[in-house]
Parts: structure tokens; sequence; C-alpha cells
């Protein structure tokens, strides 16, 4: 939150956006993924969310991207609170990123009321056993009327 000093003349204050709805969805999000549960990630995800997988990547619907990582990695054996910490969940309003000094680069931009969750992710290294997340996941998260829902989703990983 910026500060203004009453000198300038009139103090704008600009209510921050509720946000745990926000850290709610993401956390759901990683619970349908480690139940690999297409049916509970339609529900935090917007009908036309997108996911897109790091440079040189083509964007590609969520839901199938998804779908396809379940048929190939085992997600089931993870646990999804220690894959995703919740408490070092970051979520920043479109001002908050635009005041940023120095400015951090994040891949994905919210808009208006939107928020951008940016999501740390544990995954246990185990030899010889593939990865199944990049190090790091965001999301812009949109308030809709059936509630919060994921429209967009970076994460630099892919399927080899």
């Amino acid at each position: 939150m910026r500060e203004a000093s009453a000198e300038q003349g009139l103090v704008i204050l600009v209510e921050p956006l509720e946000q745990s709805g926000a850290r709610e969805v993401v956390r759901r999000f990683f619970v349908a993924v480690q139940s690999e549960s297409t049916a509970e990630l339609e529900a935090v995800l917007s009908s036309e969310a997108v996911l897109h997988a790091g440079p040189g990547a083509t964007t590609q619907p969520a839901v199938k991207v998804w779908a396809s990582r379940f048929e190939r990695l085992d997600y089931q054996e993870l646990d999804a609170r220690r894959v995703f910490r919740e408490h070092e969940l970051e979520l920043y309003e479109p001002r908050e990123l635009a005041a940023m000094t120095p400015p951090r680069h994040f891949v994905l931009a919210p808009r208006g009321s939107e928020l951008l969750a940016v999501a740390h992710v544990h995954e246990p290294r185990v030899v010889g056993a593939p990865r199944r997340f990049g190090a790091r996941i965001e999301f812009v998260v949109e308030r809709t009327p059936e509630g919060y829902r994921i429209r967009e989703v970076f994460e630099d990983f892919s399927l080899k």
C-alpha cells in the first residue's frame, strides 16, 4: 500500500481486495492435482482457463494439459500440503505489481480486480523419478458469481 501526505490535497484510499477466496482456490487446485481429479480441477478453473508452459510452448486449455499429466505421472502419492505451503503463497493486486521497486518479473499479469497468486512448489526429489511440477506456478485468480476461479496458469514445465 502506498502512502500519501495531506499536503497533496486529496488522498484517495483504496480498499484492498479480499484474498482468502483466492488462497482457498489455489489450495483446492493442489488438492485436485494430488487427487488426479479433472472434475475437481474444473471446479476451480474458469471454463476458458489456459496454461502457459514456458518459452516456446503453446498455450493450451488447462484441464486438457492436467488430464494428460495425470495419465503419465503419479500425483496421488504426493502430499498436497507439503508440495504447496499455503503460508508461502504470494498474492498481488495489479496496483501492487505496478508499484514494486525494484520491479519483479512475473509472466502473468492480473487485470482490474483479479489477483496474481504465486506458489513455490516443494516437490520431494526422488532419484530416478521424473519431476511433476515446475519450481513455481503463477495463477491469475478472478472473482466470478460462483466464487473465485483460476483464469490463467503459468508453469515452466514440460512432459518429457
